[in-house]
């Protein structure tokens, strides 16, 4: 029976090629973007981490009032806690994402990497592919430097040399021994390359990154529950910045994709279980409307004995074929589209963490079955058992002229206002993440220079090498004035911070002298700059001066703040000749007299909260690592060659990295939300499409059924407006109706979209009155073709049919 329900099955989507085109197509595009959008979920949040008890590794930091996500320790408080962590059986520490100078001879490249303790290598069960891995003796002060590379570097830098383990090179300056070769299945924390040996010490001023693994008979509740005691214990101890901010430990997941993108993925694949739900109530009108066209047919049949059962079986094997066929298709186009996602990321240098793998795996293949399985059931089963429970009698007195009742005519019209409510909650998502990408674009980061004219690259020069300020200070003066003197070059600097990009870091920022504010110090983006900083990216002086070159260590320190910090700490008068205290509650808080005052400058990346900006000398301190900065007179990107020969002429053991200009910086840093847009608004504009061919359908087929009773219209004498008047009225009030239950359903949508960090989801009316136009505009258009038909009906014709 089953055998023959599929054959029969075949027979009528091949007499049907127009219907089982469209179906198949229907189907395929909302499976893509389903499977797609899981997917993206699946690798990134629902995999576990590739550990071993991978369940039970979380990382410790400080957590700030109202925020999911750790910061980093110092080295200072680490060591204050080191061997207290309640609850822990085991810790090791990074020190997070870094740059290591690796190479030998006069051949010296930049790399990914970081430093980490032999704990961490432990407590990760890593397993080299060549020599061994850190011990304690790697970690203790003094010791040889030791190094362990990626399989990735050994196969491609030293030719995958089987006697690498013991090779001397040189790493950031040091003499160190190659000790083994990782595999590309490690690569923590970031995707790294090399790494080194983290040696810990109090006035280390390098971020620890502290990993644990829970105890067996531990969980995370009581680890957080010893780091609250610990804290309570040791509070006069830490190094105090922010009023609220407690010890805590998250799962280690949450480090490599935070609580916020999880929830936006988890947004993105309710949305596409949206538009899976649309695809399904198309096709449940397709399949309708096919329904219905054989239901004398099917009357006939059951009539002369066919089983109900059998009718049924055969009209589910149809949409169970059309299922099978989609969700092969709908699954090639959802590898596809996991293929752009990464190459769009690369291109961005914004990869995700570097165990995520858009592959399929078991969990996408369930998923796969599972919403085959109900896809089928959505798509067929209703209008299938719906078909198989017609009576006979009232399927063969009705013949072919059911047009306004029948018994599938409310059906079709709650699916159509399903559709056109999904409709307008999908839009307004897509409509928000572009608002927020149009606020991102237009955001001034500072400065008057387009950023395409500034060539951008970090440096960092090594202690052995430069172990005095004055000769590091002296390498950027002459290397400035080297990329000044370039054909082309209108300007060039050094500085520690990329307007729109990034800065030194954040600090804290208060006047000496004055309590303590209630809401705590002011928090601020520093940045170090030279005296040609403000020439390179246009910034502009609203009082007193920049940096210049008589700002040097032996002379008063000295800060150029901008308009924010100005209004905000000197409220009402002049910020010249005052004071200012960087990191006021620190181990070495330093105070800065205030020689300028500046338009805001945006030192961080475009998406983030902006911070008022603080610009100090270089010259004052100079800093190891460095970017370089060249404003010239075309397109920057084409200096990049000769940025890397001069570099190389003045400090070959510092090849340059992050080589890009200014507004590629820039891009960067909106590349994330720039990709979820662009998925949120293909789906949006798909369940646009989705609902406007599903009310054509609904349409087309209700003029086909009415086609005797506008005849009949049109023979009695009725003009054009009361002929499709009732069609017109019938439509008008399930579109209305599917707008007010959208937009109902929108207001919350928007509200959580807001709460995960879209700017655009700060409630605009305009917004919602945008959408329901272009609802309303869409599905204008697509009643347009089947009314122009029912006005063409001749009423002779129609008067004929039985």
């Amino acid at each position: 029976m089953a055998i023959d329900a599929f054959r029969q099955a075949g027979r009528r989507l091949r007499a049907r090629p127009a219907h089982a085109i469209l179906a198949l197509l229907t189907l395929s595009l909302g499976l893509a973007a389903t499977l797609f959008l899981f997917g993206g979920l699946n690798s990134m949040v629902l995999r576990p981490l590739p550990f071993p008890d991978a369940g039970r590794l979380v990382q410790v930091g400080w957590q700030s009032p109202g925020s999911d996500e750790l910061d980093s320790l110092s080295a200072a408080d680490y060591a204050r806690i080191d061997g207290m962590l309640a609850g822990l059986e085991a810790a090791g520490v990074d020190a997070g994402a870094a740059t290591v100078t690796l190479g030998q001879g006069d051949d010296f490249r930049r790399y990914h990497g970081t430093l980490v303790d032999h704990g961490l290598l432990s407590l990760l069960a890593v397993r080299p592919l060549l020599g061994r891995v850190f011990t304690s003796a790697d970690d203790a002060p003094g010791a040889a430097l030791t190094v362990l590379v990626s399989e990735r570097v050994w196969r491609n830098d030293f030719q995958g040399r089987a006697d690498l383990p013991g090779a001397v090179v040189r790493a950031n300056g040091e003499t160190a021994t190659v000790i083994g070769v990782l595999p590309d299945s490690f690569g923590f924390p970031g995707g790294q390359d090399v790494w080194l040996p983290r040696r810990l010490a109090p006035e280390d001023p390098l971020a620890v990154f502290v990993t644990g693994r829970i105890a067996p008979d531990a969980s995370l509740e009581i680890v957080n529950l010893g780091l609250a005691a610990l804290q309570q214990r040791l509070e006069p101890e830490f190094q105090r910045s922010e009023p609220g901010r407690r010890l805590a430990a998250v799962p280690l997941a949450h480090r490599f994709v935070d609580r916020t993108t999880r929830s936006l993925l988890w947004a993105m694949f309710v949305a596409g279980l949206l538009v899976l739900l649309l695809t399904c109530a198309n096709v449940a009108n397709l399949q309708v409307g096919q329904v219905i066209g054989r239901q004398h047919e099917l009357a006939i049949c059951g009539a002369l004995g066919a089983q109900r059962n059998r009718l049924l079986a055969e009209l589910m094997a149809e949409a169970l074929l059309l299922t099978i066929a989609a969700t092969v298709l709908g699954g090639l186009l959802a590898h596809l589209g996991g293929i752009w996602v990464m190459a769009d990321m690369l291109a961005n240098d914004s990869l995700p963490a570097w165990y995520v793998d858009l592959s399929y795996d078991w969990r996408d293949v369930a998923f796969m079955a599972a919403v085959a399985l109900a896809t089928t059931i959505l798509a067929g089963l209703v209008p299938a058992r719906r078909a198989a429970g017609t009576p006979a009698a009232q399927a063969l007195r009705a013949g072919d002229r059911g047009s306004r009742g029948g018994l599938f005519s409310g059906l079709t019209r709650g699916l159509v206002v399903f559709e056109i409510a999904l409709t307008v909650v999908l839009l307004v998502g897509a409509a928000l993440f572009l608002r927020t990408l149009m606020i991102l674009g237009t955001f001034s980061q500072g400065g008057l220079t387009d950023p395409a004219q500034v060539l951008t690259a970090r440096i960092g020069l090594f202690p052995d090498r430069y172990p005095d300020a004055t000769d590091r200070l002296a390498v950027f003066e002459r290397l400035q004035g080297r990329l000044a003197g370039e054909p082309g070059v209108l300007a060039a600097s050094v500085a520690t911070g990329i307007p729109g990009s990034s800065g030194q870091g954040g600090e804290w920022l208060a006047v000496p002298g004055r309590p303590r504010p209630a809401e705590g110090h002011l928090r601020v983006e520093q940045a170090r700059i030279d005296p040609t900083f403000a020439d390179v990216y246009g910034l502009r002086l609203r009082e007193g001066r920049f940096v210049d070159a008589g700002d040097r260590a032996d002379t008063a320190l000295v800060a150029v703040i901008d308009e924010r910090i100005a209004d905000r700490l000197f409220p009402g008068e002049s910020a010249l000749g005052r004071s200012v205290q960087v990191d006021p509650e620190g181990d070495a808080p330093q105070t800065y007299l205030v020689v300028g005052v500046v338009e805001p400058v945006h030192l961080r990346p475009v998406d983030a909260s902006p911070r008022p900006a603080v610009l100090l000398p270089l010259s004052q301190a100079p800093p190891r690592f460095v970017t370089l900065a060249v404003r010239t007179s075309g397109d920057a990107a084409l200096f990049a060659p000769r940025l890397a020969a001069v570099l190389r002429e003045v400090e070959p053991e510092a090849p340059p990295y992050w080589v890009r200009s200014q507004a590629d910086a820039i891009g960067a840093g909106r590349a994330g939300i720039d990709l979820v847009t662009r998925i949120f608004t293909v789906v949006g504009l798909l369940a646009l499409v989705l609902a406007a061919t599903g009310l054509y359908g609904v349409l087309a087929f209700s003029v086909a059924r009415r086609a005797r009773e506008l005849g009949i219209r049109r023979a009695l004498g009725a003009g054009a407006a009361a002929t499709v008047r009732p069609v017109v009225v019938g439509t008008g009030a399930q579109v209305l109706l599917g707008l007010v239950l959208g937009l109902l359903a929108a207001v919350p949508w928007a509200a959580l979209l807001a709460g995960l960090g879209v700017a655009g989801g700060r409630q605009d009316p305009r917004l919602f009155v945008w959408v329901a136009g272009l609802v309303v505009l869409v599905a204008a258009a697509a009643a347009a073709a089947p009314l122009r038909r029912a006005l063409r009906v001749d009423p002779m014709v129609a008067l004929r049919q039985d």
